[in-house]
């Protein structure tokens, strides 16, 4: 849009109270008259528009189906098997961390479990022994419960020890960064040497499945988007060849961010060789209230100073007016004039370059 350069403050507002006593039913007749030149210009009428509005944002084209693998473990990275752009199954190893430590927790667990072991086999054979003695006579009713409890404490003391062996083995294979599933290296994060804690991002694989086109919509405009929605896509100019590709909303995520008061939206993409994760670009949502019946104008035709905006029209007097408006959406190389217009109002199409506020005009056709 353009902007002016007004001299002061001072003079937009007094010609805001000029507009505003216009409104107020005052004739032109009824003012002074100023010597100012007859400006030459060219005009287009309003009227409301009654066409398909459209709801822009910007996004990035990704896989469906991709993920950061971050470490479980801390340690140092020993070995980095891929690099981007590898192909990996299901399974290969991405990288690993240095485990002398993980692997020394094993062994200590493997250790208690065998004396865990070792000593509810020794409780077992005793309280069967006291069984025995106790069916006999040979064993009173207490000697009998203290070797149930030895039993017992000594069966929770194997299963501890075998539940720590396992958290350790699981730890050990923790150490081994694998592929979860076949796809492609995006990006490796780490190099080797390099120390890791857990929740460090290592590596970014990406599957051979469709893309989508990932954006973030405003809480306001989303309940104005659906699921199976078509939507097109325009791709930056690094894809000249796919300028335009065609998708459909696959969904919209309920949760809105709190900074940003967005709500995701992912867009299923037509099969096409052309694309690739990476690209950005810009997605055009037809609005669910397909129209807007309020008038439409050039962006170009707006002057603003500030946060005040105001269309130079031509009165039936044939005179010059800044009529001051509130502006509503921009709809591309357009903006919705919510108030300030009405049918029929002539503004000025030409150049707003030296035009006054109540200048006599002359209207030109269109070149």
């Amino acid at each position: 849009m353009r902007r002016f350069a007004f001299p002061t403050l001072a003079a937009f507002v007094l010609i805001a109270l000029t507009v505003t006593f216009t409104a107020c039913g005052h004739d032109a007749s009824e003012r002074a008259p100023r010597n100012l030149p007859t400006a030459q210009v060219q005009v287009e009428s309003v009227a409301p528009v009654s066409e398909q509005a459209f709801i822009e944002t910007v996004g990035r084209v990704k896989k469906i189906k991709e993920s950061v693998l971050a470490s479980k473990t801390a340690g140092m990275v020993t070995k980095v098997a891929v690099k981007a752009g590898d192909t990996v199954k299901r399974g290969d190893l991405l990288m690993h961390i240095d485990d002398m430590d993980v692997m020394g927790r094993v062994q200590e667990a493997r250790g208690a479990l065998a004396q865990a072991d070792a000593a509810l086999k020794i409780a077992k054979s005793n309280l069967k022994r006291f069984e025995d003695l106790h069916a006999s006579g040979s064993a009173s009713d207490a000697e009998l419960e203290k070797a149930q409890y030895d039993a017992q404490a000594a069966d929770g003391a194997a299963q501890q020890a075998r539940g720590a062996l396992q958290a350790a083995r699981s730890m050990a294979r923790e150490a081994r960064v694998a592929a979860p599933f076949d796809g492609r290296v995006v990006d490796t994060m780490i190099e080797v040497g390099e120390l890791v804690s857990p929740g460090r991002p290592l590596v970014k694989i990406e599957a051979p499945s469709g893309l989508e086109f990932v954006t973030d919509v405003s809480e306001r405009d989303a309940p104005r988007i659906q699921i199976g929605q078509a939507v097109e896509i325009e791709l930056d100019s690094s894809n000249p060849e796919h300028p335009v590709v065609n998708g459909e909303v696959s969904e919209i995520v309920p949760s809105t961010d709190e900074r940003t008061h967005t709500q995701t939206v992912r867009i299923n993409l037509a099969p096409d060789e052309g694309l690739r994760s990476g690209l950005f670009g810009r997605a055009r949502f037809p609005r669910l209230d397909a129209s807007h019946p309020t008038p439409v104008v050039n962006a170009d035709r707006v002057v603003r100073y500030g946060q005040v905006s105001g269309v130079y029209i031509v009165d039936p007097t044939g005179t010059v007016r800044l009529r001051l408006v509130r502006e509503g959406r921009t709809l591309g190389d357009k903006v919705e004039i919510v108030s300030g217009l009405s049918e029929g109002d002539r503004i000025v199409a030409s150049s707003l370059d030296g035009l006054i506020d109540g200048q006599p005009a002359k209207v030109v056709d269109h070149e």
